[in-house]
């Protein structure tokens, strides 16, 4: 993806990488009872506008996610919160337990 504009979504591993390496990061979605996947908009990975969180309700107008799809994902966010995770506005599946720097503290990066 260097030189594209999917180059945001891409951790640069000459900076350290992502909290991904050091085990601090996940992704995630939700299942229903049946283990299928709450429609979210997007699947995991996806790399585009539509996987953003800052702007959902333009999303929702423009009719790129619908509203369904935005309460899961605010309900994934709300439950994620609560155990103490933190959100990237680029992707919704994306939490992180800290910061960058603060994980480059504490802990050791796994390679």
């Amino acid at each position: 993806v260097r030189g594209t504009s999917k180059n945001i979504y891409v951790s640069n591993p000459a900076h350290g990488g992502g909290l991904h390496n050091y085990g601090l990061a996940v992704d995630v979605s939700i299942l229903d009872e049946w283990g299928n996947p709450l429609p979210m908009g997007t699947e995991v990975d996806y790399l585009g506008q539509e996987a953003h969180i800052t702007h959902e309700a333009e999303l929702v107008e423009q009719g790129k996610i619908t509203p369904e799809e935005w309460k899961n994902r605010l309900l994934l966010r709300r439950v994620m919160r609560e155990g103490g995770f933190h959100t990237l506005s680029s992707e919704w599946w994306h939490f992180n337990l800290c910061s960058r720097e603060t994980a480059r503290l504490k802990y050791v990066l796994i390679e």
